[in-house]
């Protein structure tokens, strides 16, 4: 018996006229099992929501928080070719657990298989983003389930081109066992790789398959094997606090130098899709409940551009003691001073913490205009990006100033 998974929740998720994956995919699904005569061997299988426990064994909070506030306002475009509609979260959750569903309902003995007609699809979403039409990896919540009830776990992936998301979530997880042939040198490269995965810096691993060693392993090919690592890295994500004409200039300089660009502040007269129209994330709220609300992946970048010393404050106090790719503030040495001295004497941020801290922000090329300035913050995200933060040392505004922690009686 085939069970079959369909819900009409599934067509909720509606990225728009025109757009490939669309709702008419399940009828398509039901037309095909109708032509093929299939019904006398299929049993229906009522799929579930994933809870929230079992989407954080693969998706940060952060990306959970994001889908579900853009769903509820209406939807909008998540990337190029990846849209959310005010229906989308509830069948993103609703499709994350239809996996999960098919697994108990195996086990239980009420099927020999499981065929799961869903939407949006789920193998492309990365851990920290949703991806290629996909809003949450489906595939992985269920492997990951599965996994940590410990169990094997073999994923096949038919696709074009392939589930890039699926990879990601496990690709550092050591206990992946690996693919298909190469034995122990496999393995070797496998503990290579996400070594690089650390230092982010491509390495060249040379093994001789020399004689004795080829007989004690089985690898008879002899002669030499070179293996070239390189970390491939999604496209950063930037997150600007603050949306004024400095941030305009930013959010587009960042897209086109390859970063997913979010924009929070609290004013919707800056915050918006005509002022970023770039944007992955436009945010209208409260920088500080959205942070207290909002945790950002270890990969992130944040500048922090707001309007006010206050809010430069409030942000670089939730932000400080997190950590990040790179945090920098923009505003002078007197500026990042005062702010340095409010946050360590009122106990909420180490001085330790703040020599994480890119401040004053940017490199120093003379910048003056809001568009120079931006190519300034940019240049110093992509020097991060890049491991070339040593290269450009000399030339960056950033100081620390001397700092005394408080005494407390």
């Amino acid at each position: 018996m085939l069970l079959v998974a369909r819900d009409p929740l599934f067509r909720g998720h509606d990225p728009g006229r025109g757009h490939p994956e669309r709702p008419a995919r399940l009828d398509a699904v039901a037309a095909g099992i109708a032509t093929a005569g299939l019904d006398g061997a299929i049993a229906a299988l009522e799929p579930r929501d994933a809870t929230s426990d079992e989407l954080e064994l693969v998706h940060t909070p952060g990306l959970l928080a994001r889908l579900a506030r853009l769903s509820a306002a209406g939807g909008g475009a998540l990337d190029a070719d990846t849209v959310a509609s005010p229906g989308s979260w509830g069948a993103a959750v609703r499709a994350a657990g239809a996996g999960l569903a098919a697994v108990d309902a195996l086990a239980a003995g009420e099927g020999m298989a499981a065929f799961l007609a869903l939407r949006p699809p789920g193998h492309h979403a990365r851990p920290d983003a949703p991806m290629g039409f996909c809003l949450l990896n489906n595939v992985a919540v269920t492997a990951a389930a599965l996994a940590a009830r410990g169990e094997r776990v073999c994923v096949v992936d038919y696709d074009a081109h392939h589930g890039n998301g699926t990879q990601e979530v496990f690709y550092a997880d050591g206990r992946v066992l690996g693919t298909i042939g190469g034995g122990c040198y496999e393995n070797e490269a496998l503990w290579k790789a996400r070594e690089v995965l650390k230092t982010r810096k491509a390495v060249t691993v040379k093994y001789e398959l020399a004689d004795d060693f080829a007989a004690e392993s089985g690898l008879i090919c002899g002669g030499q094997m070179e293996v070239f690592i390189e970390p491939i890295e999604p496209s950063p994500a930037v997150y600007i606090f603050g949306g004024g004409h400095v941030v305009q200039f930013v959010g587009r300089v960042a897209h086109d130098a390859g970063f997913r660009v979010h924009v929070i502040d609290d004013r919707e007269k800056f915050a918006n899709r005509e002022r970023f129209p770039e944007a992955a994330e436009i945010v209208v709220e409260d920088i500080p409940t959205w942070l207290a609300n909002t945790s950002l992946p270890s990969t992130a970048y944040a500048v922090v551009v707001t309007r006010g010393h206050r809010h430069d404050l409030d942000a670089l106090r939730a932000l400080a003691p997190r950590h990040l790719r790179y945090l920098g503030l923009i505003g002078s040495r007197a500026k990042v001073k005062r702010i340095y001295d409010v946050l360590v004497e009122d106990g909420t941020v180490a001085i330790e913490q703040l020599t994480n801290v890119h401040a004053p922000i940017g490199l120093d090329i003379g910048a003056v205009t809001p568009q120079e300035i931006a190519v300034s913050i940019v240049a110093e995200l992509i020097a991060v990006r890049r491991g070339k933060t040593d290269k450009v040392a000399s030339a960056s505004l950033r100081w620390m100033p001397k700092l005394q922690a408080p005494q407390r009686a």
